[in-house]
């Protein structure tokens, strides 16, 4: 058994004399050393182990310069020691037989800038049981620095110290009486929970509790689309799905390591791992299981495991497709977009999942009697959406599968590949219009028929490019501005687009042609840049706006989008992008289709978290929307699109929703409904 003592350092130390004492010292030591950034720095991690007095220990620290083996050797500065960052996490692992850990020492070298070594007395947050004084530097200052803190009891030690850190060497003094009886491993923190594996997480149902999983998950599928964040994992008892952003990609096989925790959650009869947290890759890869079952096999204690269906017939009825057999038949529901067709004896491998206690399949592939992949070509998608626009606006088609031709109408009749062939020109719309789509490719099923009718819009004064903020004048100060339709922006600047080969700031030509104006919102978090309309009429469908940063210290786009209705957050949305690259368009597009009067409220999320200076502004402009559909309409459009979330008016998904206002979506469908 091994105690894990965690050190947040800047220029931290713990020492003590006892019976022995273990000394890790950089210049002597072998460990692994690697870089990774943080923001614009180069920073070292190291993962290893070094021996001391026939006892090895483990170290794995993450966050400071390595000025030994490797990244940033300073110049003129010596190489033989680590340099901490302040507030950095170093956790240490010592074993059982040096002995109960009775203090720590850090030697701290002296080649440290003049005045840096002003702090004085004990590091602030110590944790309870350690006390302790650090050697204030005189001058001339001395060879070393000294930290002693003495453990009273605890084994954890943890503090923060304001300036930066050079150690040469670590003594780790302990009582020498180890090598006797296991000890009782110390007590879990309330409400934490550690399980073997998937089966004993299925079985917690507690859903307060933090669940640590002590063994590997081997990764089956991913599935991320917007805000949602799908990884189904398994190992020999099970599967399951986390829920939520693990800022990783995984590939079939490979595994998530043990360590990682989250919450249980019961959405509607499916087990999820929910709020992720501590996820890592493991080193090691595995099978990845498919179980073969029958239609008549699937039942809701099997959601989440990755089954396999063979010789099945798939048939469409309207646009739901079901795999069926002489003994019965279950419905595929198309989560993934890999485009399901009708066929004879296919095989079907995919996620079970549940949609109102019945189980149905999330088809991950689908092959023929020969073994081939059953491709279907993706259905094309129009932009702008359906709905109302400006007369003459163009509308383009585009399709996801690569080299895929399209062919549409314009009279509402079905289209061919004998229909016009769609090469890039937008069509225009000068009057109401149905344009329907079909996308075709050699050795691929041709893709669903897409719709989409268009009216021709009514001017409306609220809506637009932002060009009446400020008198229509550009201008680089962050303030409040409102334009003439009664928008208001606030920490916001407006910028300008142009014709201008090299213009400046306020004035960028990604923005447009010299008569656009877009709302640059400010990333401070101490007063985050904000921009709300007033209160608008005919409900909202889809709202559209291009978005884009102009200024290189961007650390990623990320707004939250909120429709509110008597104050009331009824609907939301985030919008989040970590690759845009400076001085592109991209465009924001969703679906709310919210009914009633409405204000839009968009907000940067400032995921950089920096409240002193101008810190990721986005800039938005060209924005618009749709009218709602009815609530019945939504409905019933909505129901061939699969299952039903809901959610509370502050954004927050419920399972199962009892008396109140909440949130209903379906696809790209959104209402709010009252639940009695």
């Amino acid at each position: 058994m091994k105690k894990a003592l965690l050190l947040t350092l800047g220029v931290l130390a713990m020492a003590s004399a006892s019976a022995a004492t273990y000394s890790f010292v950089p210049a002597t030591s072998t460990f692994t050393a690697s870089t990774y950034k943080e923001g614009e720095k180069t920073l070292g991690e190291l993962k290893g182990s070094w021996t001391s007095d026939g006892q090895t220990f483990t170290v794995d620290m993450k966050g400071f310069t390595v000025d030994k083996n490797g990244s940033q050797a300073e110049s003129g500065k010596s190489t033989d020691m680590l340099k901490w960052y302040k507030n950095v996490v170093m956790t240490l692992d010592i074993p059982e037989a040096a002995g109960k850990v009775t203090s720590i020492v850090l030697h701290c070298a002296n080649n440290v800038s003049s005045g840096a070594w002003k702090y004085a007395g004990v590091p602030t947050n110590m944790s309870t049981g350690w006390t302790g004084t650090i050697t204030e530097c005189a001058t001339p200052k001395p060879e070393e620095a000294i930290v002693t803190l003495t453990n009273e009891g605890a084994n954890q030690f943890v503090g923060t110290s304001s300036i930066q850190t050079r150690v040469k060497k670590i003594d780790i003094i302990t009582n020498g009486e180890g090598g006797g009886s296991e000890p009782e491993p110390d007590p879990e923190p309330a409400g934490n929970v550690k399980v073997d594996n998937i089966a004993a997480f299925l079985t917690g149902a507690d859903a307060t509790a933090t669940y640590e999983f002590t063994s590997p998950m081997t990764a089956v599928y991913q599935f991320n689309t917007g805000s949602q964040y799908n990884l189904w994992v398994q190992d020999a008892t099970g599967g399951t799905l986390i829920y939520g952003n693990t800022n990783l990609t995984f590939a079939p096989g490979e595994q998530v390591a043990a360590g990682m925790t989250g919450q249980y959650k019961d959405y509607n009869g499916t087990i999820e791992v929910v709020n992720p947290s501590k996820v890592a890759k493991a080193a090691t890869t595995a099978e990845v299981v498919c179980t073969p079952v029958d239609v008549t096999d699937l039942e809701a204690a099997m959601v989440n495991q990755y089954v396999e269906l063979t010789g099945v017939n798939i048939v469409a009825e309207g646009s739901n497709f079901y795999a069926t057999t002489d003994e019965g038949r279950t419905q595929l529901f198309d989560k993934f977009k890999i485009g399901v067709a009708a066929g004879d004896n296919m095989t079907v491998k995919g996620i079970v999942a549940i949609y109102k206690n019945v189980p149905q399949i999330y088809p991950i592939v689908i092959t023929d009697a020969s073994g081939e992949v059953v491709e279907v070509v993706a259905t094309p998608t129009f932009s702008p959406v359906a709905g109302a626009v400006e007369a003459g606006t163009k509308v383009t088609i585009a399709c996801a599968t690569e080299g895929a031709k399209i062919y549409y109408t314009t009279d509402n009749t079905e289209p061919t590949t004998a229909s016009t062939l769609f090469e890039g020109e937008g069509i225009e719309v000068t009057a109401a219009m149905t344009i329907k789509a079909i996308a075709v490719k050699e050795g691929m099923e041709n893709s669903k028929v897409a719709t989409a009718a268009y009216t021709i819009a009514a001017e409306d004064p609220y809506k637009g490019k932002f060009n009446s903020f400020n008198g229509g004048n550009a201008n680089s100060s962050y303030g409040t501005y409102t334009n003439t339709s009664g928008w208001e922006a606030t920490n916001a600047c407006i910028l300008g687009g142009s014709t201008k080969e090299n213009p400046s700031n306020p004035y960028f030509a990604f923005i447009g042609g010299d008569e656009v104006r877009a709302v640059c919102l400010n990333g401070k978090t101490a007063n985050v840049g904000k921009v709300v309309s007033p209160t608008l009429t005919g409900g909202l469908g889809t709202l559209t706006f291009d978005y884009g940063y102009a200024f290189a210290e961007s650390n990623g786009v990320s707004l939250t989008i909120n429709v509110k209705q008597d104050g009331q957050v009824v609907a939301t949305d985030v919008l989040e992008n970590k690759t845009l690259e400076k001085a592109t368009v991209a465009q924001y597009e969703h679906a709310f289709n919210v009914e009633g009067d409405f204000v839009i409220e968009i907000v940067n999320n400032c995921p950089s978290a920096v409240s002193d200076k101008n810190k990721d502004r986005t800039a938005i402009w060209n924005l618009t929307w749709t009218e709602a559909s009815s609530g019945v309409e939504a409905v019933e459009a909505a129901e061939a699109e699969g299952e039903v979330e809901y959610y509370n008016l502050q954004g927050i998904r419920v399972a199962n929703p009892e008396n109140g206002i909440y949130i209903r979506r379906q696809g790209t469908k959104v209402t709010k409904v009252l639940v009695k």
